[in-house]
């Protein structure tokens, strides 16, 4: 019996000592987290920035707003706060540890100002065209996710004889044949992503039908159905149609192309032009 209680008094007394071996590595291990905002001299949120303390090696991303929130920092030492981001200086800051927490870090980054040397365009070799910056070419270039956009630069190296030759290679476009010539000239046409519809044509801002099957006649066998409505490529042969796309635009009349393979891939300026399909977008040239 005495066996026994020594033995429950020994366990007692291990068990003890660990508890309080953990609890005094969990207090010389404690760790804080800072959070705030990273901001320019005159005080715009920088999106996206790296916040890091150096000694530990904790970073995060900053979010679009340039908001960010550093966990994991020790609390036992002065911590060094640094951020970094393209176009700014990189700056480091020291905290005292027992400021952590009271209240938020704002860190100010300074832009780095950099002198470029002159750039000079010429418009006749298909660099910037006025025209085409006007109709939002260059910012929607600048912004698209799923489109192709073909420059006069690549028109110029292919020199196409056929407008639908410069779309067979764009992802998401197939271009078919529907066989035979029409007044001399092939009668391609070209489809968007799947294959299931004719995309639509916009030359200078407008809207232009051009002779095209119908869906049915592409994918019989997969009818195509918009808002729970059957629904064609383009238009019928009483609708009025001008021709096939390669008679309405001649490569050489042509300063840039923008293709759409879908109607999702549209930007919302250009979704008033779609039916139920993508678009190519057609910007001729200016003398």
């Amino acid at each position: 019996m005495i066996r026994f209680a020594w033995r429950a008094c020994f366990t007692v007394s291990v068990l003890a000592t660990v508890v309080r071996t953990i609890a005094a590595n969990a207090q010389s291990q404690a760790t804080s987290t800072i959070v705030g905002t990273v901001v320019d001299s005159a005080g715009q949120p920088v999106p996206h920035a790296y916040v890091y303390e150096r000694l530990s090696g904790s970073y995060v991303v900053a979010d679009a707003e340039g908001g960010y929130r550093l966990p994991l920092l020790p609390t036992d030492r002065p911590l060094i706060i640094g951020v970094r981001r393209i176009g700014y200086r990189p700056m480091e800051t020291t905290v005292s540890s027992n400021s952590v927490g009271q209240a938020p870090l704002r860190l100010v980054l300074s832009a780095v100002v950099r002198a470029l040397d002159p750039v000079t365009i010429d418009a006749s070799s298909g660099g910037y065209n006025e025209y085409l910056d006007r109709s939002g070419y260059y910012r929607r270039m600048a912004h698209a996710i799923d489109a192709t956009f073909i420059t006069s630069q690549q028109l110029t190296q292919r020199n196409p004889t056929e407008i639908t030759q410069m779309l067979r290679n764009v992802s998401g476009v197939r271009i078919v044949s529907m066989g035979g010539m029409k007044r001399g000239v092939k009668n391609s046409v070209p489809l968007g992503r799947g294959g299931l519809c004719v995309l639509g044509l916009v030359v200078d801002g407008k809207r232009v039908e051009f002779e095209a099957p119908s869906v049915e006649a592409i994918q019989p066998r997969i009818p195509a159905m918009v808002n729970g409505r059957r629904v064609s490529a383009l238009n019928d042969p009483s609708s009025g149609i001008q021709g096939t796309i390669d008679e309405l635009v001649p490569p050489s009349m042509v300063a840039a192309i923008e293709v759409y393979p879908s109607a999702a891939s549209v930007p919302n300026e250009l979704q008033h032009h779609v039916h139920a399909c993508g678009l190519i977008v057609v910007w001729t040239k200016f003398d």
